[in-house]
């Protein structure tokens, strides 16, 4: 079982963390780290946490969020950042990526980075700034492989166009997501079938013929019910809510209800037939 922590940079009252026009960080940072959990939880073999505050409320402190990634013993952390170089609008942009300096020390983050990077410049379709090193606290302090991903620029004229747009902030949080697939070579959970689905589908009644002189009587059954008829020989696992055998045995037949009326010769069985009501 993968243990991957995730955190929403600061919280949406973290003061200076904004847009020119007062856009909240953390509230870009919540929806990819929404849209990244999401998509993760379709895969087996993972557990997932949070643990900034998923209200944004709090400004959860750095060391409280490694320290309770390192305690649950993560394998993995990641941190969902937007960049900001001032209080004014710029004509700068990109997503960058960052790990624990220097990179040739943390050779697995550095893999985990290049894995997420290319999928969310993708994503954003804005400049790529590269995989780069920092001595950020969430980098340094944390026990397992770690990056931290700036997924555009708050302050920036083509950026933030983007960072508005869900669908693109969805998009990205599902690339950090498909880049953890691929670092753990994750597989996608078995599609299992909807059981309301399946009540729909499931005829109400058939009947069954245990050989072609059992016909016409059945056929005559089939006819009144508007069931469809099958020869034994044809019938595998469930596929009626009710049987009605038309002869031979219901010996190993498989459906909510079973109703035999097989004689011990066909005019029995033709008597059986005539008799029957639902």
């Amino acid at each position: 079982m993968k243990k991957v922590a995730w955190s929403a940079g600061h919280g949406i009252n973290t003061a200076g963390k904004r847009s020119p026009t007062g856009e909240r960080e953390w509230s870009f940072n919540n929806k990819v780290v929404i849209a990244g959990m999401a998509f993760l939880a379709k895969y087996d073999g993972v557990q997932q946490l949070r643990v900034d505050d998923s209200s944004g409320k709090t400004d959860i402190p750095l060391v409280n969020r490694t320290n309770q990634a390192n305690a649950w013993k993560a394998d993995i952390y990641v941190s969902s950042h937007h960049n900001a170089i001032g209080n004014e609008w710029g004509n700068h942009s990109g997503v960058e990526t960052f790990v624990m300096e220097p990179a040739s020390n943390n050779p697995l983050s550095f893999k985990l980075a290049n894995e997420i990077h290319p999928k969310v410049v993708h994503a954003m379709q804005i400049l790529d700034r590269g995989v780069k090193s920092a001595n950020f606290h969430e980098l340094r302090e944390t026990n397992m492989p770690s990056v931290l991903v700036e997924g555009g620029f708050m302050d920036s004229r083509t950026d933030s166009i983007k960072m508005r747009d869900d669908k693109f902030l969805k998009a990205q949080g599902e690339a950090i997501a498909k880049g953890i697939v691929d670092y753990f070579e994750l597989k996608i959970k078995p599609i299992k079938p909807d059981p309301i689905e399946e009540e729909v589908t499931m005829l109400e009644r058939a009947i069954v013929i245990g050989s072609l002189i059992d016909y016409p009587a059945a056929e005559i059954l089939s006819i009144r019910l508007k069931a469809p008829i099958y020869p034994r020989h044809a019938i595998t696992g469930k596929v009626a809510v009710e049987l009605i055998v038309v002869g031979g045995s219901v010996n190993g037949l498989i459906a909510d209800k079973l109703t035999n009326l097989s004689g011990s010769n066909r005019f029995e069985t033709a008597a059986n037939v005539a008799k029957y009501k639902i």
